[in-house]
């Protein structure tokens, strides 16, 4: 009997899951120059443009604040403590693309890691983490 409802749980899980996930898919998917990732308790947008199209930049701040709406709206929050932001461009190009994050130019970081791997702002893969 426990092993039904420990089955059980985890399709519920599951359900809950895909519940959750669809919306936050039709959101995204309204916003035309953004890609997503989603993970169980993570989100992933990535805007790529051209030095001369920084207005797409507003367009992932509008598709930020959607998914934030929606999370609120649905009793759920979006971590800002957590939140961070990733510039993968030529350096000279980085204040000027900074200055356009708005909200999120607090959150930009000059390294990320995402499944173990380390990203930073000049691809170079020179930064290393263990856990």
């Amino acid at each position: 009997m426990c092993k039904d409802y420990h089955v059980g749980s985890h399709r519920a899980q599951f359900i809950l899951f895909l519940l959750y996930l669809t919306p936050l898919g039709q959101i995204t998917g309204r916003f035309s120059n953004i890609s997503c990732h989603f993970y169980a308790d993570d989100i992933q947008l990535y805007c790529s443009f051209k030095e001369n199209k920084l207005n797409k930049l507003s367009n992932l701040i509008a598709c930020l604040i959607a998914i934030k709406n929606w999370l609120n709206n649905n009793f759920l929050q979006l971590n800002f403590d957590k939140t961070e932001t990733l510039i993968i461009a030529p350096y000279k190009a980085i204040p000027l693309i900074r200055q356009h994050l708005g909200l999120l130019s607090s959150s930009v970081q000059s390294s990320l890691q995402d499944l173990g791997v380390v990203f930073d702002k000049a691809m170079s893969l020179a930064v290393t983490g263990r856990n």
